[in-house]
């Protein structure tokens, strides 16, 4: 029998390509910072920090929907509340990845961060309530695994120079 497809609309294309460029530029970033490891992880968390204000502030002047800009006085407290701790911990995560870039290889670091796609998967259900389906507990159970099996790697290969 047939299948019907979910009909994807632009957005959804818009939103893939720009996951996609996330990828390339994030992994491209990620050895950038490896590089540089006389520069502090503060200093490289505050230039990307400013450039972030800049690109915002420009992309919110294209959106009539950004209440910040065009009726900041309507957010209420907890709303702000919101943006606030997702800044906090939006800087805490990029400084973090950016030290451990400087003292781990990039391509560990990335494995390392395939753990946010679990962490993702808990967050929703505790957060929002949406228990995530059997695919994607499936998919989760696959990364987890990579990613011990990549932490392991030196232990599993030293075992089997032993014999």
């Amino acid at each position: 029998g047939y299948v019907s497809q979910p009909a994807y609309g632009i957005k959804y294309y818009i939103g893939v390509v720009l996951a996609l460029s996330t990828a390339v530029i994030g992994s491209t970033a990620n050895v950038i910072i490896a590089k540089c490891e006389s520069v502090s992880s503060s200093v490289m968390v505050f230039y990307s920090g400013l450039g972030g204000v800049i690109l915002a502030l420009a992309c919110s002047f294209m959106d009539p929907n950004n209440r910040i800009v065009f009726s900041i006085g309507s957010i209420p407290y907890n709303e702000w509340l919101i943006l606030v701790m997702l800044g906090g911990s939006g800087l805490i995560g990029y400084y973090s990845m950016t030290r451990s870039l400087q003292l781990i290889p990039p391509t560990t670091v990335a494995v390392l961060r395939a753990l946010e796609i679990i962490l993702a998967y808990i967050a929703q259900a505790l957060v929002m309530g949406e228990v995530p389906n059997v695919l994607a507990v499936t998919g989760s159970t696959i990364v987890m695994f990579s990613v011990i099996a990549f932490a392991l790697e030196e232990t599993v290969l030293a075992c089997f120079n032993c014999y």
